[in-house]
């Protein structure tokens, strides 16, 4: 397994930044990294997300909803051309209280026989993407009751 991790204290707490992740109606107001989502973050379903890759790729690909805790953890499975062996990623959101508000941890476990190569060529810009999707969702948040 390969993938990356980012993180960020936000200054709200956990039920507001846990709202703004998912009100997704509003990430083309705010998101730099996924624009549209079309379908509900529900267990199970299967929406369609519209993303920004690395150097300007707009894309769009289903995954499956594996996990929705409200105000602690939403997860996602992705596979590349619908096959497991080739690449798959599970996208993470963990929410933790602190004292001053939420620490945000957002990733990406990657597993198959291109995830390497794949992390080799995108994942510099990729984690780039993260951490501007990270830094948006903290100015938001912190912009909505400041």
């Amino acid at each position: 397994m390969t993938g990356f991790f980012t993180e960020i204290e936000i200054q709200a707490d956990v039920t507001t930044v846990w709202q703004v992740l998912a009100d997704t109606k509003s990430y083309p107001s705010w998101n730099p990294l996924i624009y549209r989502i079309e379908g509900e973050l529900q267990i199970g379903s299967t929406p369609k997300f519209y993303v920004n890759m690395p150097f300007g790729v707009k894309t769009h690909f289903r995954a499956t909803i594996l996990k929705v805790l409200p105000s602690r953890e939403l997860r996602w499975f992705g596979r590349l051309l619908g096959v497991n062996f080739l690449l798959t990623g599970e996208h993470f959101f963990i929410l933790e209280p602190t004292e001053v508000g939420t620490r945000l941890i957002h990733g990406e476990k990657l597993n198959g026989v291109v995830s390497p190569i794949f992390l080799r060529i995108l994942g510099g810009q990729l984690y780039r993407n993260y951490i501007d999707f990270n830094r948006a969702l903290k100015k938001h948040c912190e912009n909505m009751y400041g």
